[in-house]
């Protein structure tokens, strides 16, 4: 808690945050490159595990560092996930069509992974717009609609509706989080060592949960997806199921945050963690290029048996650290220091 402190005095960074946004977006590359390979049970519940709280803690800790961007409207910075989301679309479509040789490139159809970059763009929106309300309400009336939302099937990827409805009480709980409170409550002892056994419990239940089969409704729940007709047998209840997603996300990510190291970790906090975003930005690019389209997964079975599963965590740490380098950042310089463009423009 000390070194936080420090932290703080000094205006840099915090490095739980970053240590924090180190294990997420290696989450996220881990996911995406394991995705076409549900058909082991041990690769669903891992799945299952992951998705449980990795895009909600994202969306948390963008609400929470991004307080003063909503109190002091700061729309360059707002402004600039909208460019990013654009600039997403298109790396996603180029890519697609370079490989696969077709795409499908529409700004209102918000497919893949640049959904995340519109939302944050629409969250910070709404939360200008809802800031002087009662947290309590807002939190509440968010969440009810989220789990009316389940039983939309209408509902797809047009706007991303589904998923910014349901990530949207991530993001405001972040808002109207006290970080410093956070804090010393995640440095307790008792709290890390109840988080560790909690976080293994929880990673059984997921490896039992996925032992008869894949189930497209925990997917598309964890996804952010309307679940309507994917639970046929308790249809009536799709909403409650939704709460009790929102329950296991909350549960899981606090324990998560309790587990990650609050001192720097110099290459982790400084070279993963704080370029996050355009590690993000450019995975998805390389996992087309080296995993999907060459059959990776599936040429390594053959050849190295049950290594493949370790070769593959070896492939996702070297796509991350390959865009992590420096040299990728200049591309989302626009992006992620908006304040830099705009000092340049004016020279």
């Amino acid at each position: 808690m000390e070194t936080e402190t420090k932290c703080i005095r000094r205006g840099s960074r915090i490095a739980r945050w970053d240590n924090l946004k180190a294990l997420l977006i290696f989450l996220v590359v881990v996911g995406h490159v394991f995705w076409e390979q549900r058909q082991y049970f041990w690769v669903r519940g891992m799945l299952v595990f992951i998705y449980t709280f990795h895009m909600p803690l994202f969306v948390f800790l963008a609400g929470m560092l991004g307080r003063k961007t909503v109190n002091r409207k700061r729309y360059g910075k707002i402004f600039a996930y909208l460019l990013l989301y654009l600039m997403l679309q298109m790396i996603r479509s180029f890519v697609r069509l370079a490989v696969y040789g077709k795409t499908s490139f529409h700004i209102l159809e918000v497919h893949g992974y640049p959904w995340f970059a519109w939302a944050m763009f629409v969250f910070f929106l709404m939360t200008i717009a809802v800031r002087r309300l009662k947290g309590g309400y807002v939190l509440g009336i968010s969440i009810l609609l989220a789990c009316f939302v389940a039983f939309n099937r209408e509902m797809g990827d047009k706007y991303a509706l589904s998923r910014i409805i349901v990530f949207y009480p991530f993001f405001y709980t972040g808002y109207k989080c006290r970080e410093s409170e956070l804090r010393e409550v995640l440095s307790e002892w008792y709290v890390k060592c109840l988080s560790l056994v909690g976080v293994a419990l929880f990673l059984i239940l997921c490896m039992l949960l996925m032992l008869p089969g894949e189930n497209e409704g925990i997917m598309r729940l964890l996804l952010g997806r309307p679940i309507a007709g994917k639970f046929t047998d308790i249809q009536p209840w799709c909403g409650l199921i939704r709460l009790g997603y929102y329950a296991a996300a909350y549960g899981v990510s606090f324990m998560i945050m309790a587990l990650v190291p609050s001192r720097k970790i110099t290459f982790i906090t400084e070279h993963i963690g704080a370029r996050s975003l355009q590690i993000y930005g450019l995975h998805y690019a390389l996992v087309i290029i080296l995993v999907q389209s060459t059959l990776l997964p599936q040429r390594l079975q053959s050849a190295v048996g049950i290594w493949w599963a370790p070769v593959m965590l070896g492939v996702s740490l070297l796509i991350m650290l390959i865009c992590s380098l420096r040299v990728a950042g200049y591309i989302f310089l626009p992006v992620s220091h908006p304040e830099i463009m705009a000092a340049e423009t004016k020279q």
